[in-house]
């Protein structure tokens, strides 16, 4: 990461409480993202570099499981 400015890279992370509605909107809301973002990269007139976008949705802790007594 270091290699490069921070201009020239973005990065972020989201932990997140859901219940499955969410779990399944969110599921299709980065679908649709990855869609939007290839369909982006396909009209690049003279593209000059490369880039990587890694999205990773998965739990933190078994569904159900409750914190504190």
């Amino acid at each position: 990461l270091n290699r490069f400015s921070r201009e020239d890279r973005d990065v972020s992370t989201l932990a997140l409480a859901v219940d499955q509605a969410a779990f399944d909107d969110i599921r299709g809301m980065l679908k649709e993202c990855r869609r939007q973002i290839q369909k982006r990269v396909e009209d690049a007139k003279r593209p000059d570099r490369v880039m990587q976008v890694s999205m990773a949705f998965f739990p933190l802790a078994p569904a159900g499981a409750k914190e504190g007594p």
